[in-house]
């Protein structure tokens, strides 16, 4: 019976060719579409995925000023962060691992007849941690050098590249804009960012030397934290990072109680410091990652 149906279908493939060859061809086109589809899918969720690794794990980055959503004025009409926020922070948000300063500079950086323009970012010992970036080679900063604000730096790998190709850097020293830097590490490649920016090209420099010899300020110009506990998209609410805008906000209020006071004002009404932890101490650490926040 079996071989008896073979015979049949061979025998009216034969008396069809055209019509045969035509419908084996769409199942083969059909098949290696969706194969296709399904592995294209699959592919750019995986670099997504990626890109978002190379930013950090449970990170947060907390800006001052209106969010990137919302109306009602400009970033830059915000006061600036001060290092009161960062140790609110980092003190009254309990679930932080690692809480990191950081301001930005564009400069060009020289060595020897090479130069190439870059961003130097300000900030503490802690950026590799939270960020989770690791040293190609050579350390990071020490505490000494970062309360005195030393001439040291940190160099991405397009800089490494750019300024000294196949030499080892570390040891020697580069100019930043009118700043002579040592060398003292080389960060790990990232590569680009989802938002298509070169993580690479950049130049670490304690908060302090960008502060003072670069800006001429002690403006802070973002915060980023870095949770301890691990990510559950599940459970994911704005709660944490409204907790952590809270905290840059009451030590501005406290900084305004202080002022009124000297002055003999009234201050306006803000949160007392048992107010706030009542209420930071009632989020976390049960609230939730999220991954972005601005504080206002």
């Amino acid at each position: 019976m079996f071989w008896n149906a073979m015979l049949l279908a061979l025998r009216e493939i034969r008396r069809n060719v055209l019509r045969s060859s035509l419908t084996i061809l769409g199942i083969v086109i059909g098949v290696a579409a969706v194969i296709t589809m399904v592995t294209i899918g699959q592919g750019a969720t995986a670099q997504v995925q990626a890109d978002i690794q190379k930013l950090g794990t449970n990170l947060l980055q907390v800006f001052r000023g209106q969010g990137f959503g919302g109306g009602g004025g400009a970033r830059s009409s915000a006061p600036p962060f001060t290092m009161e926020d960062v140790t609110a922070i980092e003190n009254d948000i309990s679930g932080v691992r690692a809480v990191a300063p950081s301001s930005n500079s564009g400069t060009q950086a020289i060595y020897g007849n090479a130069n190439w323009s870059t961003q130097v970012t300000g900030t503490s010992d802690k950026y590799l941690e939270v960020r989770d970036w690791p040293l190609a080679s050579g350390r990071n900063f020490s505490e000494s050098e970062l309360r005195a604000g030393a001439a040291v730096c940190l160099l991405g790998d397009t800089v490494k590249q750019e300024l000294f190709g196949d030499q080892d850097p570390i040891g020697l020293s580069i100019r930043l804009g009118k700043l002579s830097c040592q060398v003292i590490g080389l960060l790990s490649v990232k590569g680009q960012s989802g938002f298509g920016q070169n993580q690479d090209d950049i130049v670490v420099v304690p908060l302090r030397t960008l502060q003072r010899r670069m800006a001429g300020n002690s403006d802070v110009n973002a915060i980023w934290s870095r949770r301890a506990m691990a990510f559950r998209p599940k459970r994911c609410r704005p709660t944490w990072s409204g907790c952590c805008a809270s905290a840059a906000r009451f030590a501005t209020a406290r900084r305004t109680i202080s002022t009124c006071a000297t002055s003999k004002r009234s201050p306006a009404l803000s949160p007392t410091p048992r107010a706030f932890s009542r209420r930071c101490s009632a989020r976390s650490p049960r609230s939730v990652w999220s991954s972005a926040a601005s504080a206002s």
